[in-house]
């Protein structure tokens, strides 16, 4: 079985990549509760229409946030190919802003693409040798779910991206 050795554009965009992905989600994050008052919403999708309210049109922020996520998942195609789709799949979730629309089928595509970015995230570093980030993704969201947390959408967001986003830098 031949070896792939990346090229170095593919590392550099990989570090990138993993830098972009370490600095845009804790800002978007602190963002999102500073202007919610500190208190979790349901989903960090919410945040989109937490930012709508406000009438500033900043509401443009989660799509900003979701095609950086998007972008910095991207990179690591040269990993495998499940980031790349992982990549789209945020790119989705931010293009289908108004999830909670009952007329169309933007709430399906957000929440396909949602599944897709941080699924396809944890098995693509799983058949890279990282199992670790899954195993953690897998017994927290357990503990979650059994010890029945507020906000459980919001908490287990948080964990994927955490656990994603350190799995990466472990690459």
């Amino acid at each position: 079985m031949d070896t792939v050795i990346p090229t170095v554009t593919q590392l550099i965009g990989g570090l990138i990549g993993k830098i972009w992905l370490s600095v845009s989600f804790p800002i978007y994050v602190l963002y999102i509760l500073l202007n919610n008052n500190w208190k979790v919403l349901h989903s960090i999708s919410d945040s989109w229409y937490v930012l709508k309210q406000k009438e500033q049109h900043e509401e443009i922020l989660f799509t900003i946030f979701t095609y950086l996520l998007g972008i910095g998942t991207l990179l690591q195609y040269y990993h495998s190919p499940l980031f790349f789709i992982a990549g789209m799949g945020f790119f989705w979730v931010g293009t289908q802003t108004q999830f909670r629309s009952t007329v169309s089928v933007k709430g399906t595509i957000h929440y396909i693409g949602a599944v897709l970015g941080i699924s396809l995230s944890l098995v693509g570093l799983l058949l890279q040798g990282v199992w670790l980030p899954l195993l953690i993704m897998i017994i927290g969201v357990g503990i979650m779910k059994w010890k029945k947390w507020n906000n459980f959408i919001w908490w287990s967001e948080i964990l994927a991206f955490l656990t994603t986003i350190g799995g990466l830098w472990i690459l």
